[in-house]
């Protein structure tokens, strides 16, 4: 067994090995995934998320059984191992973990017991890290826990899923990755943040941009597909009700098709990609624009319809997809690539303040040490797909590092 690079971050390890993506067709013959092989390992490095969970004895990692590996897309085993709260095991008393100055490991084969989400010692993995590994970063990006963990989502390009890389140098920072229904890159922009792109933000009022390219893995109807935040707990210290719901009332009038629940255990606030996005793109393999550069242009003729007939401004776009019939008659199509454009100047990502007219809002207060997520996924309970996300991001701020503190350590209830 051939093991990839081990890392150390919090007192754990992780462990990858290499493997191959198969080529598939859906129902209708679309080939989807690509038709190379990882060339790299992947770094994987498992952790629980935000929490709490309720998780049965059954709901466990099964980190060495085929079973568990074949769900996991048949890339890689992994182990985790943590210096002081989880035990391992070896597959025979001759094994043993080799440490060496270049970080590999030369015995293989370790073994790792059932883990459950809630335990220790995965809530000391998911801590945010010490303030001294942040620099003079106010952000942390990282991909989002639990898709990591049940891998459903992972990197392409060797990169740490810890943590993300943003800003300049914008082509080293493209970050490739894939999902079960979604395989793209992704750029992301944060004014005010260490090595600002100066040159995309000079006479723009937008304070943080994030493009996402790719192609589905398989054909899905544009309107089931949804970006916007969602949260593993509760809100807190919000306004009355009737304040939030009158507010709400007014967001209506511009996003009709918003989905949203914001007194939930598990809060969201969603509305249709297509009638969000800022900028769509639409080409053919290799036509697709390079998302390293300061501008997307709308180019949406490839949807059909209406939009292959004449030109559609992005506004008449959104404006369209504000419909949920007008959703219904189109698909997103595997053959296509897709250039999600997102920017917005409304939320800081430097500050996590809200910033509106002759005011501004402090997130961190309602978040309860939660992550601003960047998210695209099928949301439909109809739908087979119903759950599975294109990308799901976390962002954290750095104020946010002692009120997570004491919440990990809080029991799970």
């Amino acid at each position: 067994m051939k093991f990839g690079r081990r890392r150390k971050l919090g007192g754990c390890f992780a462990f990858s090995r290499k493997g191959t993506h198969k080529v598939e067709t859906n129902k209708r013959g679309d080939e989807f995934v690509n038709a190379e092989e990882h060339s790299e390992g992947r770094e994987i490095f498992y952790s629980v998320d935000e929490g709490p969970y309720d998780v049965d004895e059954s709901d466990k990692l099964k980190v060495n059984s085929i079973a568990g590996r074949e769900e996991r897309h048949n890339t890689e085993e992994t182990l985790v191992y943590d210096s002081e709260d989880t035990e391992s095991t070896l597959n025979s008393e001759s094994d043993e973990l080799m440490l060496k100055d270049n970080n590999r490991m030369k015995e293989p084969k370790p073994v790792i017991k059932d883990i459950k989400r809630d335990s220790p010692a995965f809530r000391k993995v998911d801590a945010l890290p010490d303030i001294e590994q942040w620099g003079t970063n106010p952000v942390w990006i990282r991909m989002d826990t639990m898709t990591r963990l049940e891998r459903k989502q992972w990197r392409t390009d060797g990169g740490s899923e810890s943590r993300l890389e943003y800003n300049e140098p914008v082509r080293e920072n493209v970050i490739h990755f894939e999902t079960d229904l979604f395989k793209g890159k992704a750029v992301i922009r944060f004014r005010n943040c260490p090595n600002e792109p100066a040159a995309y933000f000079k006479g723009r009022r937008r304070k943080q941009q994030w493009t996402v390219q790719g192609q589905f893995k398989k054909r899905v109807p544009t309107y089931q597909v949804v970006t916007g935040y969602e949260f593993k707990r509760k809100v807190v210290n919000i306004p009355a009700r009737w304040i939030v719901r009158s507010g709400l009332k007014v967001v209506r009038t511009l996003a009709p098709t918003m989905k949203e629940n914001i007194f939930s255990d598990a809060p969201y606030f969603l509305n249709p990609m297509l009638q969000t996005v800022q900028a769509l793109d639409v080409s053919y393999p290799g036509n697709e624009p390079d998302i390293t550069k300061n501008e997307i242009e709308e180019n949406n003729s490839l949807l059909g319809g209406k939009f292959s007939k004449h030109y559609v401004s992005r506004g008449n776009r959104k404006h369209y997809f504000a419909s949920l019939t007008n959703g219904k008659k189109f698909d997103f199509d595997p053959s296509l690539v897709y250039t999600f454009d997102f920017y917005e100047d409304k939320f800081d990502p430097s500050s996590f303040k809200l910033v509106l007219p002759f005011m501004s809002f402090d997130i961190c207060k309602y978040l309860d040490s939660q992550p601003i997520s960047m998210i695209g996924k099928v949301w439909d309970e109809d739908s087979e797909l119903n759950g599975s996300y294109l990308f799901n991001f976390s962002v954290f701020h750095k104020s946010q590092i002692a009120s997570r503190k004491l919440k990990m350590k809080e029991p799970q209830v």
